[in-house]
């Protein structure tokens, strides 16, 4: 029998605070504890919670509601995981998680004058990412039997390069989260806009990578993609990929 891991896919969604450095530099302290930690604290104490709020709104009508936690905290930054199991599934809790943003970003504006955006993307693995179990390392909460786990891999990079685009109060989404959400533009769940193209420092040999914004807010499904229109981005990004020729076009997703 193999000891090779079962597939798996992956979500994670990342929320960090806006201009943090220069609010930290703008809000020095004389004292022992600088006047700018009430906000911070405020951030990590309760996003979280609003999140949990937001799963229990999105799965009010099931009875099994999925388990997300917090995989990393990072400076400014939080981001949460959770393995996947379906695309409607998927819709909820990104849903649940465009909701949290929007949310706690106007709370923590009207506390502290900062602003949150948001970032959600997937990864596939094993293969081209892999995941280690890291015991030496606690996991926060009452499940003791849960270890952390560490992800590495470019489709796990690939968020991280990502969640510096979007403004305050917006989220962007990956290209493979958004192909993934098709069923959830046909029935105008959720509006996606493409912002423009970047190249992405160290990803896919350089070709353009769209930045895909999403939002469940109604009034913005005038400006958005039609579920034609993203898959025909997703077919002319992985055609300029494979034209180049380095093992970055083996790209996960390609379920168009």
């Amino acid at each position: 029998m193999s000891d090779r891991p079962e597939p798996k896919k992956v979500m994670f969604m990342s929320a960090d605070i806006v201009g943090s450095t220069t609010f930290k530099e703008n809000h020095k302290s004389t004292g022992d504890v600088p006047s700018w930690l009430p906000a911070f604290e405020k951030f990590f104490r309760e996003l979280p919670l609003v999140f949990i709020g937001q799963i229990a709104i999105q799965f009010d009508d099931v009875d099994d509601v999925p388990e997300t936690g917090v995989w990393r905290v990072s400076g400014d930054e939080i981001v949460f995981s959770i393995e996947l199991t379906d695309d409607q599934t998927t819709t909820r809790l990104l849903k649940a998680f465009l909701g949290s943003v929007s949310l706690f970003d106007k709370r923590l504006y009207e506390f502290c004058g900062l602003n949150l955006r948001g970032c959600c993307w997937v990864a596939s693995f094993p293969g081209r990412n892999i995941e280690i179990e890291v015991p030496e390392m606690a996991v926060a909460g009452d499940r003791t039997n849960d270890i952390y786990r560490e992800y590495l891999g470019p489709d796990v990079d690939l968020g991280f390069r990502l969640s510096g685009y979007p403004n305050a109060g917006e989220n962007i989404i990956s290209l493979e989260l958004a192909m993934m959400m098709r069923g959830a533009i046909v029935n105008r769940d959720l509006s996606l806009s493409v912002e423009g193209y970047e190249s992405l420092k160290g990803l896919f040999a350089g070709c353009p990578y769209p930045i895909i914004k999403v939002a469940i807010n109604p009034e913005s499904a005038e400006r958005g993609i039609d579920e034609e229109d993203l898959v025909r981005i997703d077919k002319n990004f992985r055609a300029a990929l494979e034209s180049v020729d380095t093992p970055s076009n083996r790209i996960i997703g390609s379920d168009s």
